[in-house]
């Protein structure tokens, strides 16, 4: 198995939403700038692998598997 279980990931995916829906819970994990038109977009083909990263940042990368 590669990357985190899906129950981690889910509470990742939590965790981020929250600090995107609240200022202060933004301010309490160290988050000072704001998030603005940022998107993670790619045109996907049937058949092609690639894999999502979450950033320590809180950003995401998309890549194609065998870039890492």
């Amino acid at each position: 198995m590669r990357g985190v279980s899906k129950d981690v990931f889910d509470a990742r995916i939590a965790e981020i939403s929250r600090m995107l829906a609240s200022d202060e819970e933004a301010r309490k994990a160290g988050i000072v700038r704001s998030v603005y038109g940022n998107a993670v977009h790619r045109a996907l083909k049937p058949g092609e692998a690639f894999i999502v990263w979450t950033e320590q940042t809180g950003g995401l990368s998309v890549k194609e598997e065998e870039a890492f």
